[in-house]
């Protein structure tokens, strides 16, 4: 998956730190992720380029991307890539998140060139990589600059298949900036790249010429003077993208590590911080003498009338605990804090909690969950979704978690459909 299609400015300077702004499609905000690797290879024969046996990578990820494609740390390099823009494609080249993935398997700048050179291949477009070497006894920052192969004169590929490289090793009291366009490789930017780019590399040069400190780098990397092309990025008229938080999914993943309900109230809570948007767990406890069901609801902090959030930087919790015989439904909607939905949400969360709650007041059976799931009776907004005139979504899977017959089923299709994909685990964790 290409990380963006639009004009994706992304900022790095290169000081004492390397320091990025991460900027996507504003419909990916809080669909990122933080992702630890650990890879181990005991095979005779280690596979890819460098024979790696074992490694260590920390990554900020795309959804459907190998890490790598943004802004990662291994044992050995500290990095964070760019999209630059470019005419110049070869659909033949090697797709650009591979070879981000594997730059990260390099120990030094010299293997990672030799990479991203892809010998016999070349990368299929333009790509910049910022990089601390982290495992030699001075620690050096540098650029590099990838390119598809050339094309000549008439626009056919010139037969040298690898990838154009330049390297740029930034010297002491050197300030860089790199942004989306290439500085060293002569590759032509497609239309209309260039004002993004250049507008933000020209507030950055004019209003902090010298940075001295990390605060320095933090305000630069934070800056929206501009109001057409700010550098921290809020989706406007001119610039449809916004500089990336990681906010939900870092809390839902700490919840896993929850041992208690108690304790998960205490991640979701996060004081000092809060989450960034609203979610809605749906929970069963499994190491309890008596399996219990609880829904928790989780908001951002709170604002005041005048629209300003509140001092109190922790998230809006609230815990309701299902009781014996009791049906409870959840869709898209806060149920009992007071959060107002975005315009148009309501109509189809409120249509399938109708649909529910009319059709089945009063399920006994798993094979009545199963029903309710792949409920289709509704024809705007069926419960099962196959995308229609006003329902732009479809159901993915359907997934029970069964607390009697300790299983958690996985269906790829109506839960009703007896030759659907499905998936049996147990309902416990590890091995």
């Amino acid at each position: 998956m290409e990380k963006n299609t639009i004009i994706n400015f992304e900022i790095t300077l290169l000081i004492l730190a390397i320091g990025h702004t991460e900027d996507l499609q504003a419909d990916l905000m809080n669909e990122c992720y933080v992702t630890h690797v650990h890879y181990q290879d005991s095979s005779e024969e280690p596979r890819g380029k460098l024979k790696r046996t074992e490694e260590q990578i920390v990554s900020y990820c795309y959804p459907g991307d190998l890490p790598g494609y943004a802004m990662a740390v291994s044992e050995h390099l500290a990095v964070t890539v760019n999209e630059l823009a470019s005419l110049e494609i070869d659909p033949w080249g090697t797709p650009k998140g591979i070879l981000a993935r594997a730059a990260l398997s390099c120990n030094s700048v010299e293997e990672m060139v030799e990479i991203l050179t892809d010998k016999g291949h070349g990368i299929s477009s333009g790509l910049s990589f910022n990089v601390m070497t982290l495992s030699e006894p001075k620690r050096r920052l540098f650029n590099i600059e990838v390119a598809c192969r050339e094309r000549d004169p008439e626009g056919n590929f010139l037969p040298d298949r690898q990838s154009r490289v330049s390297v740029h090793e930034v010297k002491e009291n050197e300030v860089f900036f790199h942004c989306n366009l290439f500085q060293r490789i002569p590759v032509k930017p497609y239309e209309g790249a260039g004002a993004s780019s250049e507008c933000r590399l020209r507030v950055l040069t004019n209003n902090y010429p010298q940075p001295t400190s990390i605060d320095d780098l933090r305000m630069m990397l934070s800056d929206d003077s501009d109001h057409d092309y700010p550098v921290f990025r809020e989706k406007g008229a001119k610039d449809k993208a916004k500089t990336a938080a990681i906010t939900k999914g870092i809390l839902a993943r700490a919840a896993l590590s929850c041992n208690s309900v108690e304790e998960m109230v205490e991640i979701l809570t996060d004081k000092g911080h809060g989450i960034s948007s609203g979610l809605s767990f749906n929970v069963m406890t499994l190491s309890e003498p008596k399996r219990r069901l609880f829904n928790i609801e989780v908001a951002c902090r709170e604002r005041d009338p005048e629209g300003n959030f509140l001092p109190d930087r922790q998230s809006r919790v609230s815990v309701h605990e299902v009781k014996e015989n009791e049906v409870f439904f959840h869709c898209n909607l806060f149920q009992r804090i007071p959060v107002k939905p975005y315009e148009g949400a309501g109509a189809s969360s409120e249509c399938r909690l109708r649909v529910l709650t009319n059709n089945y007041p009063q399920p006994t059976s798993i094979d009545d969950l199963r029903m309710m799931l792949s409920d289709d009776s509704d024809h705007d907004y069926p419960v099962f979704r196959e995308k229609g005139a006003k329902d732009k979504a479809k159901t993915a899977a359907i997934s029970i978690y069964d607390g009697v017959s300790n299983e958690w089923t996985i269906f790829g299709d109506k839960a009703t459909n007896d030759s659907a994909l499905k998936l049996t685990l147990p309902l416990v964790a590890g091995p």
